[in-house]
C-alpha cells in the first residue's frame, strides 16, 4: 500500500511513469496498474491443500502408537492412494 501511495503522489507532482518506475523499483506496467486503480492493492495468501490432508487421522493414530517417521511412510506407501484422492 505504501508504494501505491507513493506512485499516486509522484504522478500528481507530474513525474513520468518511467521515472516513477525507476525510483520505486517497479515495472512500468505495475505503475500503470496502480495509477488506474482507485483503491490500494489487496493481497491474499493462497490456500493450499496438503498431500497428507486425507491421511491426517491415520497419521495421528500412528503417532499415538509412537510409530517413527519411516514406519508411517512405509505404512502409507503400502496402502496406496487414498479414496478421496482417486475419487472412488
Amino acid at each position: 500500500m505504501y508504494k501505491w501511495q507513493q506512485v499516486k503522489a509522484l504522478k500528481t507532482q507530474g513525474v513520468s511513469i518511467k521515472k516513477i518506475a525507476r525510483k520505486l523499483k517497479l515495472s512500468k506496467n505495475t505503475v500503470r496498474k496502480y495509477l488506474r486503480s482507485p483503491e490500494p492493492p489487496c493481497f491474499k495468501a493462497r490456500e493450499y491443500e496438503k498431500l497428507l490432508d486425507p491421511y491426517e487421522e491415520v497419521v495421528k493414530g500412528m503417532l499415538e502408537k509412537q510409530y517413527i517417521g519411516t514406519r508411517i511412510y512405509n505404512e502409507l506407501a503400502t496402502r496406496g492412494p487414498c479414496r478421496q484422492c482417486t475419487g472412488i
